[in-house]
């Protein structure tokens, strides 16, 4: 800016108390004060308060990369209820219209704006990816309270929140039966590993003829190992 000027002017609007509010290039003007430029362009605009904030949302997608969730639940969060108040305007459905202006489907902002219901610290934990969206969309159903005893334990644990805790915690806070030592109880609750063993072709052609079908070489192994275990062997 400093070297070729604003190549993009801002938006901005009229105050009712004087001057004008920006609406989208609060960067750039920030830019022409650190560059010392008095002036900078703009385009002024007529917009309803609900209008500016949808306007606000959708140039804060499109000008920036790299937000993080936060960045985007909040900003999805405001122009949802933006657009439920200014419903019916445009004849759309408040659904489809939460994507528009942005390169993400309008499930995905439900999803976001499903986030912004997380406190700031369980938020936080998402922006530094220690919680995972799925689990934390759970989380977010619970009340603040319980939130912050989810969060108090995870710091004191350090153990990661999986789907299937996150969903056994909102079941059971929304049940009304969630306190502390639950949580502890379901956060170090461990989860058996699926295993899953591959035997080597030349292992199976020692055993097995070739044209011996998946289901008989399963059950042979197992009635083996039944057998093994008859004579006392124990678990292998």
């Amino acid at each position: 800016i400093r070297n070729r000027g604003v190549l993009h002017p801002i938006v901005v609007r009229k105050d009712p108390d004087g001057g004008y509010q920006i609406i989208s290039g609060h960067r750039r003007k920030r830019a022409c004060e650190l560059a010392e430029i008095g002036t900078i362009p703009a385009y002024i605009v007529e917009l309803s308060d609900d209008e500016a904030i949808i306007l606000m949302a959708d140039a804060n997608f499109y000008q920036r990369e790299g937000l993080l969730p936060s960045e985007k639940a909040r900003a999805y969060r405001m122009k949802s209820d933006a657009i439920k108040r200014h419903q019916g305007v445009k004849g759309k459905n408040t659904i489809d219209e939460i994507g528009e202006g942005t390169s993400d489907s309008a499930a995905t902002g439900k999803r976001f704006i499903r986030l912004s219901y997380l406190t700031d610290n369980l938020l936080d934990m998402v922006d530094e990816k220690k919680i995972g969206q799925e689990p934390a969309i759970h989380i977010s159903y619970l009340t603040e309270e319980l939130q912050e005893w989810i969060y108090d334990v995870l710091e004191q644990s350090q153990v990661n929140l999986t789907s299937d805790q996150a969903k056994d915690l909102r079941k059971i806070g929304e049940e009304g039966y969630l306190d502390k030592p639950k949580i502890w109880e379901i956060l170090m609750r461990t989860i058996k590993k699926k295993r899953k063993y591959t035997l080597k072709q030349e292992i199976l052609d020692k055993y097995f003829a070739e044209d011996a079908g998946d289901d008989y070489i399963q059950q042979t192994i197992i009635n083996a190992l039944d057998a093994y275990m008859k004579t006392g062997g124990g678990e292998l």
